[in-house]
């Protein structure tokens, strides 16, 4: 993700979560503006809803791991079957 490029916005349905593998993220809404630095997990927060509670925007050059998901459900198959 290329420095101001939007990754999730808010009100979207929640398709995907991600990782950040380098870079950092901002986390905003009306009630909250939060960095998600390497090594964090972006919209994991918002698993529990169809939509993304939040915009994610990448502050730097960044990469990000998305996972697709569809519930809380998704997140226990990806972990139950990958250690890593």
């Amino acid at each position: 993700m290329k420095k101001g490029e939007i990754i999730f916005s808010e009100g979207d349905n929640l398709t995907q979560v991600g990782i950040v593998l380098s870079g950092k993220i901002l986390m905003q809404n009306k009630w909250i503006k939060l960095v998600r630095p390497k090594g964090s997990y972006i919209s994991l927060n918002d698993i529990d809803s169809e939509h993304y509670k939040a915009t994610y925007t990448a502050l730097e050059d960044s990469v990000i791991y998305a996972l697709p998901v569809k519930g809380i459900n998704s997140l226990h198959d990806i972990f139950s079957k990958s250690t890593d």
